[in-house]
């Protein structure tokens, strides 16, 4: 090392006066889909799709989770709100008239696409709050 050169650093790796970064977005809600999905499993039902994704002409969108209810003998779209806190109405508010008719064209595409046991639908919203570890699950939401 040469003698003028003044000695490097170590960069900071946090600054101690800042509280730490929260979550991305999509790291929230990729933790709420798997407490979601185990959830369903518990449940007895069975997982078979996961952030399902089309993009054909005019539909486009995307499915949580899709899951098969041996009990009940159908097929369970379930759309998946998570929240760290319990501002802006809470997870089950996010679900507002365009998300439900989306839902609906999604599932379908979605049965016209699957080779699937059962042919009956059933579309249920799965309410996430991560701050109180609570979650809602309402059958039959649409």
């Amino acid at each position: 090392m040469d003698p003028t050169t003044p000695p490097r650093r170590p960069v900071p790796t946090a600054d101690p006066g800042r509280r730490p970064r929260r979550p991305t977005r999509a790291a929230t809600g990729d933790h709420g889909e798997t407490l979601a999905a185990e959830h369903l499993v518990d449940l007895g039902m069975e997982v078979v799709a996961r952030n399902w994704r089309v993009a054909d002409g005019d539909l486009r969108g995307e499915l949580d989770l899709v899951a098969l209810d041996h009990g009940a003998a159908c097929v369970v779209v379930v759309e998946v709100k998570t929240r760290r806190g319990g501002g802006w109405g809470g997870p089950l508010a996010a679900v507002g008239h365009r998300k439900q008719v989306a839902l609906r064209r999604l599932a379908m595409a979605f049965m016209v696409r699957a080779d699937l046991p059962y042919r009956d639908v059933r579309i249920d919203v799965v309410g996430v709050r991560l701050d109180t570890r609570h979650l809602h699950h309402v059958k039959n939401a649409l």
